[in-house]
């Protein structure tokens, strides 16, 4: 049986040190600076959403570990998760006006990268809400 307090709240967090740690605080500074330069510039809406996505994505793997025993430090799934979630949303990005040309008729590689965005984005959302996902 789940314990009621088990199903409330946020996942728990890591505080990774070392170049972890810093890699995690820079990653959240640029976050940040990131939606604040997209107030002031323009940047098209095709770039800006996925690599906004990506940012805070690389941010809940490595701040939210999988399970309990993991707090000390991102492991190799986190960094695994890190690159597919580089992969899927970058893709969008460098295929530009052909990616979204080809909305309607996605290629083999267009389904299986959105395939992989879907876990990863349920992942992260398991990682960070907890089982009341």
């Amino acid at each position: 049986m789940i314990a009621a307090e088990d199903l409330e709240g946020a996942g728990a967090t890591r505080t990774p040190t070392g170049w972890a740690g810093w890699l995690t605080r820079a990653l959240g500074f640029t976050l940040s600076l990131y939606a604040l330069y997209w107030v002031l510039a323009i940047v098209p809406a095709q770039v800006y959403r996925p690599t906004f996505l990506l940012l805070a994505l690389a941010a809940a793997f490595l701040m939210y570990p999988a399970r309990a025993a993991s707090r000390r430090r991102p492991t190799a799934v986190d960094w695994l998760l890190v690159v597919l979630s580089a992969a899927a949303l970058i893709w969008p990005v460098v295929q530009g006006q052909a990616f979204e040309l080809r909305a309607a008729t996605p290629s083999g590689t267009d389904v299986v990268l959105g395939l992989i965005l879907v876990l990863v984005a349920l992942e992260a959302t398991r990682r960070t809400t907890g089982l009341m996902l």
